[in-house]
């Protein structure tokens, strides 16, 4: 029963993960691989919050979302919107 738990919850974030990716691909139109590091940043945030700052699970996982949020909106200001209307191959280089 755990492994089918694990499972489940392995594929609910993998599931996530590629609606993530999908979105970006139709509104972007190129396929940012940084996502994943994206996803990194958020769980990394989450597990500072939670076990080094000692704050509670629910509490850890909004904050990682703002932190989360904050880079994703910087980084795309910073690095791909100056580059839109560039070629494909420079944009996939720079995510």
């Amino acid at each position: 029963m755990q492994f089918a738990v694990y499972g489940l919850l392995l594929g609910c974030a993998l599931l996530l993960a590629t609606v993530g990716f999908s979105m970006i691909r139709r509104i972007e139109g190129f396929l940012n691989i940084a996502h994943g590091q994206m996803l990194a940043v958020g769980a990394y945030s989450c597990y500072v919050f939670n076990s080094i700052l000692g704050w509670h699970i629910i509490l850890s996982a909004f904050a990682a979302v703002l932190v989360t949020s904050v880079i994703g909106y910087l980084v795309a200001h910073v690095v791909f919107f100056p580059l839109k209307g560039k070629p494909p191959l420079l944009i996939a280089i720079a995510s």
